[in-house]
């Protein structure tokens, strides 16, 4: 019978081909003589690894991203500054509220614009501690300025949060990304005193590039921490 005969090395590529692009079982199997579609299935099951491996070569656009906020509850506070690091190109992009913005009411329904344009076509977004805050505040500040409906759906866009994969890796005493990323020797967050961000909310300028400075620095060393600790488990990229 055909499906008990051995597979040879050309089927299995192409079968991987076939998969790494998506093409489904019932169109696969037009392509082999004599296998059913649950023995394509069965086969890329158990060529798993090999198929994890032809997704890793394929050029996904990466992004590192971090968010600086006036309060954690986006209910009440609102966006300061954006940064999204892109490791590929060793590139960083930001932006910052104004003045005028924060005094006009507007607050940061620009920024929350420019991120949602920054990252169009990411296919996967990391950050730490992302999946508590950073996302959610960000997706609650669109719903606040009538966003929503540009805000990544499920199933658009991937996300990694090195906060999950470090805490059950690393046992430090703190599980921040200032606590790990200077044991790692990657470089910690830079402190930023209480009174910059006092001044951020009102809009001082020397205040706010005080904050956005250590907006971008956290971006890096979010990355940097992840290559740290790439090679000791699989990170797990889910749809935000």
């Amino acid at each position: 019978m055909a499906n008990g005969r051995p597979w040879t090395l050309e089927e299995e590529a192409k079968l991987i081909d076939l998969r790494s692009r998506n093409v489904t079982f019932k169109n696969c199997v037009e392509h082999f003589e004599g296998r059913t579609a649950i023995a394509l299935r069965f086969k890329t099951y158990n060529l798993t690894n090999v198929l994890n491996i032809k997704e890793s070569t394929k050029k996904e656009k990466f992004a590192v991203f971090d968010i600086e906020t006036t309060n954690f509850k986006a209910n009440i506070g609102y966006m300061l500054s954006w940064a999204v690091y892109y490791p590929d190109e060793d590139r960083t992009v930001w932006d910052v509220i104004n003045k005028d913005e924060i005094f006009e009411l507007k607050r940061d329904a620009r920024i929350c614009q420019t991120l949602i344009d920054e990252l169009k076509g990411v296919d996967i977004l990391m950050g730490y501690n992302s999946t508590r805050f950073d996302i959610p505040f960000w997706r609650t500040r669109c719903i606040a300025n009538g966003l929503l409906d540009q805000f990544p759906k499920y199933g658009e866009m991937r996300h990694i949060d090195v906060y999950y994969y470090s805490r059950s890796k690393v046992a430090t005493h703190r599980k921040s990304l200032d606590t790990i990323s200077t044991f790692l020797g990657v470089g910690g967050k830079t402190p930023v005193d209480i009174g910059v961000w006092a001044d951020a909310q009102l809009g001082h300028k020397p205040a706010l590039d005080k904050v956005l400075e250590h907006n971008i620095i956290d971006v890096k060393v979010t990355w940097d921490t992840y290559k740290m600790l790439q090679p000791y488990g699989k990170f797990t990229a889910k749809s935000i």
